[in-house]
């Protein structure tokens, strides 16, 4: 059945684990247009966790499109930057999707599950105006929106394989990074991937919405003390600390790939692509701003759209800041012209509260996993 949206979508829906989180006693905020989990007991102890032992995420609310049959690869290498066809199936790729200005209208994650279909897991907020787009471009023959059919739960930590491996009942180590799997468990139909939003290892499991919780219980089955819930509160700093774009945030629809860090997912010499031709003119002319990192200490944690100053000029903004549980000090990303003036070791002001905070601008990203 294609086109599976509610005709109101002002409807706030809820995942299949809502009754979980409320007896877990998680904080449900909406987001989305779902009712999700933003922590469940401490947003620093599930931040945690997950750097040290693991934890568990319903991301639920994340699209799930289907492009299926011959002409799937070239719909996708059309509507994507990345190269789609250098993928085999079994492999994935994060890539974006553009307006024809060059603006980013979602980042997006590939996964070509055998020789002729393709998945594409798409940002929650992003999963209407996506479907619209593809439609509008090329039609609905070999495109299929499933968003509202599957589940995704994600196991993200050090010791995400080795739950994995006892709760699948399989060995998940052949898998490789950006790898994407097809099985069957207990009679349920998985997909799996080794992806994930986190920094650490992990695993994103998508199954048909009504086999959710016995995934979701069959892994704290397992997981002992150690393993935990984590709401979208967590999920966020975790992302940040390794400097993954978070679309509303870092990228929005008049933000190009190129400033936003992204141009190793463009691939200019591929062929035709929605947007290419206005990108290929602003790598010409040389980009005037790019995606900076910032830590410090003193000063409130900074938030999106606070202002970066020099001087009495306001050169650029915030794009995402918070408090790093792991280096216990305050980081943000932000925009900022793209001259020497502004290269890790230099310093701006961030306007917070009516006040100004020197800060020192970093290499990034802010944290990295040990192998």
């Amino acid at each position: 059945m294609r086109g599976i949206f509610l005709a109101n979508q002002n409807t706030i829906r809820k995942t299949p684990l809502d009754h979980i989180h409320r007896k877990l006693g998680a904080r449900m905020i909406e987001f989305a247009g779902y009712e999700m989990p933003v922590w469940y007991t401490s947003q620093i102890d599930e931040h945690m966790a997950v750097r040290k032992y693991a934890g568990v995420f319903d991301l639920t609310h994340m699209g799930e499109l289907f492009f299926r049959g011959p002409g799937a690869k070239d719909i996708l290498q059309k509507l994507t930057t990345n190269n789609v066809a250098k993928l085999n199936a079994g492999q994935a790729q994060y890539s974006v999707i553009l307006n024809r200005n060059a603006g980013i209208r979602d980042d997006v994650i590939v996964y070509r599950i055998n020789e002729t279909d393709y998945m594409m897991v798409v940002n929650a907020a992003n999963q209407v105006k996506i479907d619209g787009w593809v439609k509008e471009n090329f039609g609905a023959s070999v495109f299929e929106n499933l968003s509202y059919e599957y589940a995704l739960v994600a196991l993200q930590g050090p010791k995400a394989q080795a739950i994995l491996d006892e709760a699948l009942e399989s060995d998940h180590s052949g898998l490789e990074y950006f790898g994407v799997m097809t099985f069957t468990w207990r009679n349920v139909p998985v997909i799996l991937a080794r992806t994930g939003y986190t920094g650490e290892d992990g695993f994103e499991i998508i199954i048909r919405n009504q086999h959710a919780e016995a995934i979701w219980n069959r892994l704290f089955e397992v997981g002992g003390e150690g393993l935990k819930p984590v709401g979208l509160g967590a999920r966020d700093t975790l992302r940040l600390e390794v400097c993954y774009s978070l679309y509303g945030n870092e990228l929005e629809e008049d933000i190009n790939p190129l400033e936003a860090g992204l141009g190793w997912v463009v691939k200019l010499k591929k062929g035709e692509f929605i947007g290419r031709d206005k990108l290929q003119e602003i790598k010409d002319a040389g980009l005037t701003r790019k995606i900076r990192g910032m830590a410090f200490q003193t000063g409130p944690v900074p938030r999106h759209a606070n202002g970066l100053f020099k001087g009495d000029k306001e050169v650029g903004y915030v794009t995402s800041g918070c408090l790093s549980p792991v280096r216990n000090d305050k980081i943000a990303l932000g925009y900022l012209p793209n001259s020497e003036e502004f290269e890790p070791g230099s310093t701006v002001d961030i306007e917070m509260h009516n006040r100004r905070f020197n800060v020192k601008i970093v290499e990034t990203p802010f944290y990295k996993r040990s192998e």
